[in-house]
C-alpha cells in the first residue's frame, strides 16, 4: 500500500441498532480499543463493537508518523453524552484529532475565531443551548474561517440540509442513520490533506 493510505477492517453495519438507541451514537461501552502490540510503523485497531476501524499502513522508513494525519477538529454539540461518545467514535476509528468543543453558537466562535487556521474541520449540531449551529455555519463564512465544515444532527430534513448548505456546510449528516457515511468523509478528507468538499 501507499504510505498513508487508510484501510477499513471492520463493518459498520452490526452498530447502527446502538447508533439509534445512543441518540445517534453508541455508547462508550460499546467500543474497546485492541491492546495488541503494533510493529513499528503501523498503528492499527480491530475491535468488533466498534462502529468502523481503519487501519494506516506505511513503510516505516519513508512515510509520515499516523499524528501527521490527523484531522484537528472542533465539534460544536451540547449533549456531554452524545459529545463524549461522538469523541471516542471518531478518534477511535478515523483520523481526527479534537481540538476542542462548545455547547453553544457564542463560545464555538469565540474559540474558532482564536484557533483560526489551526482547525481543520468543524462538527456542527443544530440545536445548541443557546444559539443554533445555523448561527454558526453564518458566522464562520462571515469571518471568512476557512475550516471544512460538516453538519451533524437528528434533524436531517431536505429543507435543513438546504439551508446549511446556503449557509456553508459541505456535508450533512443523520446522527442515527449516517454516521458511517461521517466515518468514510472523515478519512477521505484526511488522505486529500483537508481539502475535500
Amino acid at each position: 500500500m501507499q504510505a498513508g493510505r487508510l484501510r477499513r477492517t471492520a463493518n459498520v453495519a452490526p452498530l447502527k441498532p446502538l447508533i439509534r438507541a445512543q441518540g445517534g451514537l453508541p455508547t462508550s461501552a460499546a467500543t474497546s480499543a485492541c491492546s495488541k502490540p503494533k510493529p513499528a510503523g503501523r498503528c492499527s485497531r480491530s475491535c468488533t463493537e466498534r462502529a468502523a476501524v481503519y487501519a494506516f499502513e506505511a513503510d516505516p522508513v519513508t512515510a509520515r508518523a499516523p499524528a501527521a494525519l490527523a484531522l484537528r477538529t472542533f465539534i460544536v454539540e451540547d449533549n456531554a453524552v452524545i459529545l463524549g461518545n461522538l469523541v471516542d467514535t471518531l478518534e477511535e476509528t478515523t483520523p481526527v484529532q479534537v481540538v476542542g468543543s462548545a455547547g453553544d453558537e457564542n463560545t464555538a466562535l469565540d474559540s474558532l475565531l482564536s484557533m483560526g487556521s489551526a482547525v481543520d474541520l468543524v462538527i456542527i449540531d443544530i440545536f445548541l443551548k443557546s444559539g443554533s449551529g445555523l448561527g454558526v455555519l453564518r458566522r464562520m463564512a462571515q469571518a471568512q474561517l476557512q475550516a471544512h465544515r460538516v453538519v451533524l444532527t437528528n434533524y436531517a430534513t431536505p429543507e435543513m440540509r438546504h439551508q446549511c448548505l446556503a449557509l456553508g456546510a459541505h456535508r450533512m449528516f443523520d446522527k442515527s442513520n449516517h454516521l458511517d457515511d461521517l466515518i468514510d468523509h472523515c478519512a477521505a478528507l484526511a488522505a486529500d490533506g483537508g481539502r475535500s468538499a
